[in-house]
Parts: structure tokens; sequence; C-alpha cells
């Protein structure tokens, strides 16, 4: 017979196991998937949940093992309708909506369907939809009675001149219009002040909002031990840069910190991330060889996952210089990791994550002012247990998993009430000239 404490774990589990699906581009491409669906999807899965990964694009190629992720992958295509896919090659793949019209363009409406007929035949109790084309498609054929529909709208925030994408304020609008999801999550708190704006103004009930932070694997993301063989190799100090390569993440202001930097202490900078802009990554070669550092800058391109984790761990510190962050991924995985960050001052969920976390510092943008930041971090002897810790109190994907399924169940078992209740009235009181009618 199990002990007290494990049988009560277990009883634990069973109590809170509901059945999600998890609406991504793909559930292990690097991106949507790695960074925000994999973590909590995962830490779901300890809790006894059992997670889909529904893909909602055809990519397949993936960073991630699939059988590592406690996930059961559901691609999309196969349950779209057969004829979709000649349409869109006559269409020439045109996915933008008219002027003319307030519907959503067939591919949407189309993947809305599918969506619903594959949520009803996996039986999930909460469908989670983290980005926002496919937040307009699930809405077509939403509200559904029965499940919690959750929103991630991270990033819709972003204008176009600032990096976002060109449909990011119709596709809110139109969410907006509908206001029939049951749960919307914000990555960062100052992102929740702002939406809290809306709902008032728009009269939506504030318990439809949660402030959630995006989480990592706290099993995956630890200080480790750093690789002897590489420190012995080493003797300038590693600064590492997490980025895909194109030019809304402004390498160049890394580069220009390097120069500073690399002039009072020996070091290096690693930018890690697929080349997204190899026009650009040329120029920044070029800019490098002009500034003198040259020989200090490595471009990786995509790395394996395990690569990723052991460059955190192995880096002295990480810097972001981004003109645009919704969230800071890195920034916390590389806390978990114990390596202490610095990053944008300018960019408000960047800084309200690095001025609340240890081992996180803010830097201005200005080349000489951000440098003077790194060299400080750069001297210190950070406590990577300490950074570590904190981080995961923070992020850890087991705390931030249970309050999310929390405040599901919560919101389940109140539209269970609300459905009981009018199926409980008493109609015979609620008429005095019913006569025998009731």
């Amino acid at each position: 017979m199990l002990p007290t404490a494990e049988r009560g774990s277990q009883n634990d589990r069973c109590m809170n196991a509901m059945r999600m699906g998890f609406l991504t581009g793909s559930i292990a491409k690097i991106g949507s998937g790695r960074t925000e669906a994999v973590p909590l999807a995962r830490g779901l899965s300890r809790l006894g949940c059992t997670v889909f990964g529904i893909e909602t694009s055809r990519i397949r190629r993936s960073r991630v093992a699939i059988e590592d992720l406690e996930v059961h992958r559901e691609p999309l295509a196969g349950h779209l309708t057969p004829d979709l896919p000649a349409f869109l090659a006559r269409r020439n793949r045109d996915l933008t909506p008219t002027n003319r019209s307030h519907e959503l363009p067939i591919y949407f409406r189309a993947t809305g369907r599918a969506i619903h007929s594959l949520t009803r035949k996996l039986d999930l109790d909460v469908v989670y939809a983290f980005h926002n084309t496919n937040a307009a498609a699930v809405l077509q054929s939403w509200p559904d009675a029965r499940r919690v529909l959750a929103i991630n709208l991270i990033g819709f925030g972003i204008d176009p001149s600032r990096g976002g994408a060109s449909d990011t304020f119709p596709l809110q609008q139109r969410i907006f219009d509908r206001p029939s999801w049951d749960l919307h999550v914000t990555a960062t708190r100052f992102e929740y002040d702002q939406y809290r704006r809306v709902y008032e103004y728009l009269g939506i009930d504030e318990r439809k909002l949660m402030h959630l932070p995006h989480c990592v694997d706290e099993e995956v993301f630890t200080p480790g031990d750093r690789d002897p063989n590489e420190r012995a190799n080493q003797s300038s100090q590693t600064i590492l840069y997490p980025v895909n390569v194109y030019p809304r993440k402004n390498i160049e202001l890394a580069l220009e910190v390097l120069a500073i930097v690399s002039s009072k202490i020996d070091c290096r900078l690693i930018v890690t991330g697929s080349v997204w802009d190899r026009p650009y990554r040329d120029r920044l070669l070029a800019l490098a060889k002009r500034l003198g550092v040259g020989d200090r800058v490595s471009f990786l391109g995509g790395v394996p996952f395990e690569e990723l984790v052991r460059l955190y761990q192995n880096s002295d510190v990480t810097v972001y210089t981004s003109h645009q962050e919704t969230f800071g991924h890195g920034i916390a995985e590389s806390l978990a990791c114990g390596t202490p960050v610095v990053g944008p001052d300018w960019i408000i969920p960047c800084r309200e994550i690095l001025l609340q976390s240890s081992g996180g510092a803010a830097a201005q943008k200005e080349p000489a002012s951000f440098a003077a930041t790194l060299l400080a971090a750069m001297s210190s002897q950070p406590d990577k247990v300490s950074i570590a810790e904190d981080a995961r109190r923070r992020f850890g994907n087991r705390s931030i998993a249970a309050a999310f399924l929390a405040r599901c169940r919560e919101i389940r078992d109140a539209k269970e009430a609300t459905s009981k209740r009018v199926r409980s009235i008493d109609w015979k009181g609620m008429y005095e000239d019913a006569g025998d009618l009731l």
C-alpha cells in the first residue's frame, strides 16, 4: 500500500486532471512552441493533466524531441477539408481579410471549424490559443458551454512600425468584438494593467483577465556545472545574446558595447539564433570588423536545445539590446541557469522582469551607459544558485502551471454552476397566471 503522503499526492493529481489542447504553430518549433507552450505543457503534465499540441502549421522541423514533451501531438492539417489546399493554391494563399467584408478569410474559418471538431473528438476541457491567428480562428466556433477557452494575446500591443505584424490590430479588434473567451492571459504586469483598462472600457468581467508569466522548465534550466574543459580553454569572459538574427534585435548595439567592454576586460560575444536576414548578418560582420572586434564575435546560427542550455550555463552574462521584446524568454531562461542578464530599460516588460529579479540589471540604450552597466555585472561575483532559485520561484513551470490550472478549474466550475442554475429553475413559481400550462 502506498504511503499516505503519496496517496494524497496521487489523489490531488486525479482531482486536477484536465484535458488541455494547446493551439500553436508547432508544439516543438523554436519560438512559440519551445518558449511558451512546452514548459507549461510539461508543468501541467506533472500535475496529472493530459496535454495535446494541436499544430496549426505544416512546419515539421523541430529542435525539441517530440517524445520528450509529454505532449500528444495532433497536427490539424488532417482535419481540414480536402479541397482547402487547392483553394489556397488558386487564391495564391491570400489569407488577408478584405476591407469589404467583416468575415475572416476562408482559411481561418476552415481552421476554426477543424479546431472545434478536434476539441470535441479529443474531449478537451481547456483550449489555449497562443497567437492571434489561432485565437481568431477558434472564436468562429465559440462559445462552448462545456470547454474553457484561454487566449494568449502577447504582443498584440506592438505597432507594425516597431516590428509587430500588420494584421495585429485588425485581429485584436475582431477578438474584442467577440468577447466569448473565458480567460485572457498576459505575461507581464505591464500588459495586465494595459488590458485592464481595455476591459473596464468595454465592460468585460475582469475575472477573465490573468497575469501568467511565461515559464521555463525548472528541471532543464539549472545552473549545472560549468564545463571544466571549456573553462580551461577559455581565458576570456563570454557574453551571450540568444536571439534570431534580424534587424529588430538591434545587434549593432551589442557590437558597439562589446567594443567598449573588450577594451577593459578580455571578453567575446556569442550570438545564437537562426539567421533570418543574411544581408543583415553580413552588415553586422562588417561593423564588427570596423569596430575592431571582428575576432571577438561568433554567430552560431540555430543550435540544438541542449546546446542552448549549455551556453547559458557556461556564459558569464547574457545581454539583450533589442528594439522590441514582448517578454524576453531568454531573460528568464538565463536567470534560471544562474547567469546574470543585462537588458533594455527602454522596453517596459523587460525592465519590469529585470529589476524584480535577482541577477537582472536594466541598462540605458546609449552604448557607453549600457557598457558601464555590463562591466559592473561582469566584474561582480554572482551567486548563481541564488539567482537560479529566485528565477525558478518566479518563472518555474510547476508553480505557473498550477496557477493556470486552478484558474481554469474555477472558470469551468462557474460555467457548470451557471448552467445548473438555469436547469433547476422552478418555472411554476415564476409566473402567477400560468395556470395549468406548467
